[in-house]
């Protein structure tokens, strides 16, 4: 199980160290403390404060403290990383590269070239449309 979150995380953007630190918060039944994560995850404990503090600028954990101690439990939603995936995909690569596209063609040496790129603006504008469609229909199921 603990791969397949992993995994999961990575697909996600994660790097390896925040996959496996979520990974083992995530399975946990407990909150975990720097130094249970060291002993779980083999990690150095500057690599596991460093990403502890980069999991958390991204409330994608949470830290509790008692005493001097520091103790961190997953604030990792799948389901809401999944239904953000399309949101995320149109205004990161979609619309950027529709952009580009449109420069290119505004700037095409010739008339097969302006083709070329109205053929892919075309695409483009529909994989838009079609991630538009999307968003709304699970906005309305929320």
């Amino acid at each position: 199980m603990l791969l397949v979150i992993q995994r999961l995380c990575k697909r996600f953007g994660f790097n390896d160290s925040m996959s496996v630190l979520m990974a083992h918060l995530m399975l946990q039944q407990r909150p975990m403390s720097i130094e249970d994560l060291m002993s779980a995850t083999h990690l150095s404990r500057t690599s596991v404060s460093t990403t502890l503090g980069t999991l958390e600028s991204k409330n994608l954990v949470i830290k509790e403290k008692k005493g001097r101690v520091g103790y961190y439990i997953s604030n990792f939603d799948f389901t809401k990383m999944i239904a953000d995936q399309p949101t995320r995909v149109l205004e990161e690569e979609i619309k950027p590269l529709i952009s580009i596209v449109e420069k290119g063609q505004k700037a095409a040496q010739d008339e097969e070239q302006e083709q070329r790129y109205g053929m892919l603006l075309t695409q483009l504008k529909g994989s838009a449309a079609t991630l538009e469609r999307i968003i709304k229909c699970m906005q309305a199921t929320r």
